[in-house]
C-alpha cells in the first residue's frame, strides 16, 4: 500500500476496529458490568491520521496540523488529485442537472472547512480545439464535503446559449497566496456541441457553434439579417447570401411598415433547405416565411402576412 495513504489509514482502522471488538469480547475489560478498556484501545478519528497522539479518544496533533483528525497541514496548499465525474460534464436540458455542471466536487487533500476556496481561470475553446487562456484568477466559495472533496460553485452562463465554458481549477488555504495544480474542466451545451471524456469536442451535426453560442440549421443572424447558420455551407460563421444587390419587386408594394420587414428579393440561404440560396433576406428582425412564401418576410408574429405580400 505504498504511495496510498487513505488506502494505508482505511486499513489501519479495520485493524483497529478488530483489535476493539477482541476488547470487547474481553470479560476482562469489564467492570461490575461496564465496558473499561484501557486509555491506549480507545480509538480516534482515522487514528490522527499519522499526525498526532491519540489521548482519551482525542487527536493531540502535532504542530502544523489541524482538524479533528490532524488531517490539515496548514503549511502547504492543498492536494488537487481530480473532479469527481471526469473534467467534462454536459449541461443537460434539465435544470438541475445543468446547475450540477457548475457544482464539480474536486477530489484531493488538506482542505479546509471555511479556508479552502476554488480558483478558477476561465479559457475558451475553437472549433478546432485550440484555448485561449485568460491570465486572471478568480476566488469562489466552496462547500466543505471532507478534508478530502470540496464542491465549488462556478458562474452558470448557459441561459445565454454559450456554447462552451472552459476552466482551469485548482484550490487554495490561504485566499490565493499560494495554490494546487490545475486541473482543466469543460461543460458543454447539447444544443449544438458533443465532447468525450479526453475533453476533444465537435460540432453537432446540423448545427453551428458561432461565437460561441449555438444555432440550429436555419437560424437567421439577428443583427443584419443577411447570414444564417447552414453547416453544410459553414458551421463556425454566419453564411452570408450568394446574390448582394436587392431585386426590386414589381407588384404593388405593401404599405411602409411592413415593407420595413421585407427587403424583397432573392439571394438569402432557406431554412427548409439549407443548400438553396433563392429566399428572401429579412431585415429589422423579421422572419422568413416558409417554402410555399420563400420570397417574402413576415413579422415574427403573424405569419398571414406571408401570403398577403406574395
Amino acid at each position: 500500500m505504498t504511495g496510498e495513504p487513505d488506502m494505508a489509514l482505511s486499513a489501519l482502522n479495520v485493524m483497529l476496529d478488530a483489535c476493539q471488538f477482541g476488547y470487547m469480547t474481553n470479560s476482562s475489560n469489564y467492570e461490575n458490568g461496564t465496558y473499561s478498556p484501557s486509555p491506549e484501545y480507545k480509538k480516534c478519528p482515522r487514528d490522527c491520521s499519522g499526525n498526532g497522539n491519540c489521548v482519551e479518544s482525542r487527536c493531540e496533533c502535532a504542530n502544523g496540523f489541524e482538524m479533528e483528525d490532524c488531517s490539515v497541514d496548514t503549511r502547504i496548499p492543498p492536494g488537487f488529485t481530480g473532479i469527481s465525474g471526469g473534467p467534462v460534464c454536459e449541461a443537460a436540458a434539465d435544470a438541475e442537472a445543468e446547475a450540477d455542471c457548475f457544482r464539480p466536487v474536486l477530489i484531493g487533500s488538506n482542505m479546509k472547512p471555511g479556508e479552502t476556496k476554488c480558483s478558477v481561470r476561465s479559457f475558451t475553446m475553437d472549433a478546432n480545439g485550440h484555448k485561449t487562456f485568460e491570465t486572471k484568477t478568480t476566488l469562489y466559495p466552496a462547500d466543505f464535503l471532507s478534508a478530502y472533496q470540496m464542491m465549488c460553485h462556478l458562474p452558470e452562463v448557459f441561459f445565454t446559449g454559450q456554447a462552451l465554458s472552459g476552466y482551469m481549477l485548482s484550490l487554495t488555504n490561504n485566499g490565493g497566496h499560494t495554490y494546487s495544480s490545475e486541473t482543466a474542466y469543460q461543460v458543454f451545451n447539447p444544443e449544438c456541441m458533443t465532447c468525450d471524456k479526453a475533453e476533444s469536442c465537435r460540432i453537432k451535426d446540423g448545427t453551428c457553434m458561432i461565437d460561441n453560442t449555438c444555432f440550429v440549421a436555419g437560424e437567421v443572424e439577428r443583427e443584419d439579417n443577411l447570414g444564417t447558420c447552414q453547416p453544410m455551407v459553414n458551421n463556425t460563421a454566419w453564411t452570408k447570401p450568394a446574390t448582394a444587390g436587392v431585386i426590386t419587386a414589381t407588384s404593388t408594394p405593401e404599405p411602409v411598415a411592413l415593407n420595413n420587414y421585407t427587403a424583397v428579393g432573392v439571394g438569402c440561404y432557406c431554412y427548409f433547405e439549407p443548400t438553396s440560396a433563392d429566399c428572401a433576406c429579412c431585415k429589422n428582425y423579421g422572419c422568413p416565411c416558409a417554402e410555399e412564401h420563400k420570397h417574402v418576410c413576415f413579422d415574427c408574429v403573424d405569419d398571414t402576412m406571408c401570403a398577403r405580400q406574395n
